[in-house]
């Protein structure tokens, strides 16, 4: 069985929960500038495509298919940097219980100190 954290080592570990916390939450402003540039991306070649496809006589339904065959790639990066934003909101959820565990421990702590 392992011993109770001391007050000083829940300060250490709640120190290093918050510098990953800010770490998470920058990163987050990265990957979520990537997921809207990919999904602007996207839904613009997916646009122009359908035009196009439809400027030659294709019906709306082939236009939207073709289109979509044509963008491929970018649905798919635009897919995973969603993926990836969902991921981490998620972590920063994680780390904000942690955090709020941590907090409780620290107080839990000190009343017995």
């Amino acid at each position: 069985m392992s011993k109770p954290w001391s007050p000083i080592e829940v300060e250490q570990r709640m120190s290093a929960l918050i510098d990953e916390l800010d770490d998470a939450v920058a990163d987050l402003k990265n990957i979520t500038l990537h997921a809207a540039t990919s999904k602007h991306s996207y839904e613009l070649a997916s646009a122009k495509s359908f035009v196009t496809h439809r400027a030659v006589g294709a019906a709306q339904q082939e236009a939207s298919q073709k289109a979509l065959i044509d963008c491929a790639d970018q649905h798919l990066e635009h897919l995973l940097a969603d993926g990836m934003a969902k991921s981490s909101y998620k972590r920063i959820e994680v780390l904000k219980a942690q955090s709020d565990l941590m907090r409780s421990l620290l107080v839990s702590s000190r009343n017995m100190g």
